[in-house]
């Protein structure tokens, strides 16, 4: 579950998440397990603390120097991100407040590598924060339009010293000049093709211009659906799932599905 677990050399982190729905995946028994019972990490669970922190959505961190760069939001407050400081054993963190609007730092900004960054400084309250970020790093920035941000080109991250992964619609949104910047800075560009995320959005989108999209934490499962058995299967597939993975029923499933379905037709009612 994205933003809810963290890592850190021997220890999992939990974050406080804001939504109901996503307080749920925090307690997913079979992942804290996995880290407590398989590899012996220590857990450091921030969920009961009274701060929302977000995690690595909030919190953007350097980690050869181990600073962080951690932005206010609904998903982020001060007390969270003092908490995450703490779990997360920083030497020091810089604290701003994102612009209205904005819930995630790293859709803002992106450290890579420790060299350099790419900022989105419409996604900062302040934009002389960003640069400021941008000069610590020596001026070694790539700075995004808001247009690009939007197309999430700030969310992407440098999985090893010379490689910044990107989704296929962020890459295609960079201008020449920005190529050549990461080129410079010592990076090559790897699009990681997400085609059936991005069809279902710009359907979403078309089909109704104010749609929000959301994290489904209730429809995950861990059935076996290789070979696509169809609904004739599902019974089968779902009593095949060993207990410890049980986390939700195919009737759970059906009936949060019935009541979306529902919501979707009062909602289009509405909007008639």
């Amino acid at each position: 579950p994205n933003n809810v677990f963290a890592t850190v050399p021997g220890r999992l982190i939990i974050g406080h998440m804001r939504h109901p729905v996503r307080q749920e995946e925090t307690r997913l028994a079979h992942i804290r397990g996995f880290f407590a019972d398989t590899l012996g990490y220590r857990g450091i669970d921030l969920s009961q603390q009274k701060g929302i922190c977000e995690l690595t959505g909030s919190l953007i961190i350097d980690r050869a120097r181990n600073i962080g760069f951690c932005g206010l939001s609904e998903r982020c407050d001060e007390a969270g991100a003092r908490a995450m400081f703490e779990a997360f054993d920083l030497e020091a963190c810089l604290l701003f407040n994102l612009a209205e609007g904005e819930y995630h730092t790293n859709v803002v900004l992106s450290v890579l590598a420790s060299r350099a960054v790419v900022v989105a400084a419409s996604g900062f309250r302040d934009a002389a924060v960003a640069e400021a970020i941008a000069g610590f790093y020596g001026g070694r920035a790539i700075r995004l339009s808001e247009s690009q941000k939007g197309d999430y080109a700030g969310n992407c991250i440098a999985l090893t010293e010379n490689a910044v992964f990107l989704s296929q619609r962020a890459l295609d949104s960079l201008d020449p000049g920005q190529c050549a910047q990461f080129a410079d800075y010592g990076f090559n560009l790897v699009p990681a093709a997400l085609p059936m995320l991005e069809r279902a959005y710009r359907a979403a989108h078309a089909a109704f211009p104010l749609v929000r999209v959301a994290h489904a934490a209730l429809l995950t499962t861990g059935a076996d659906f290789r070979g696509h058995p169809g609904p004739a299967g599902y019974d089968r597939a779902f009593a095949a799932i060993p207990a410890r993975l049980a986390e939700h029923s195919l009737a759970d499933i059906r009936k949060l599905l019935a009541a979306l379905a529902i919501s979707m037709v009062h909602l289009s009612r509405l909007c008639e």
